[in-house]
């Protein structure tokens, strides 16, 4: 892979989003869907700049931190990731699973819970692949995956009874615009 997946690039310029996580069709298309992380370097970061981070094989040291966030109108599982690339600057990224609403974000929180490893793919501001690895998950780190995910579907279910399901009044809130 020399840029992402098609697929990839249209959902983060359909999201406005420079940080994501996906199920994608890896090997070619040969191997099993699995969730992956892509993550667009900033404007600012200068050719010169991008030599020095990335020099081949380097592993970067990376961080997860999942969280659930309950709103009246809806439920979102929140993946923070923070990759340290030596630069002394955390890359940080935060990516929004609203899985009562949205399948792509059901499905990838799904094959978090089971993968034993997430892909993680670095690229420029013209998504060329600058980095990969493998971030390795234990079973309690798939374990949290799974009891999340249905934590926020049971939630979910709830609220859609009360007919109060209202994703857009989520991400509206979440952005500060309610």
């Amino acid at each position: 892979m020399t840029r992402f997946p098609d697929e990839v690039i249209t959902a983060m310029h359909n999201a406005g989003s420079t940080v994501t996580c996906m199920p994608v069709h890896l090997d070619d298309g040969d191997g099993d869907w699995e969730s992956a992380i892509f993550f667009v370097l900033p404007p600012s970061v200068t050719d010169e700049e991008i030599k020095q981070i990335f020099p081949p094989s380097e592993l970067f040291g990376v961080g997860l931190e999942l969280d659930l966030m309950e709103h009246d109108n809806g439920t979102l599982i929140e993946l923070g990731i923070s990759i340290d690339c030596g630069t002394g600057e955390l890359l940080q990224g935060l990516i929004l699973f609203l899985t009562g609403h949205i399948d792509s974000h059901f499905q990838a929180v799904t094959y978090l819970g089971k993968q034993s490893s997430i892909g993680l793919f670095i690229g420029d501001v013209h998504c060329n692949l600058l980095h990969q690895q493998r971030i390795p998950l234990g079973d309690e780190h798939r374990q949290v995956f799974r009891e999340l995910l249905q934590d926020a579907a049971k939630r979910d279910f709830v609220i859609r009874m009360t007919g109060k399901y209202d994703p857009d009044l989520v991400f509206a809130h979440l952005a500060g615009k309610a």
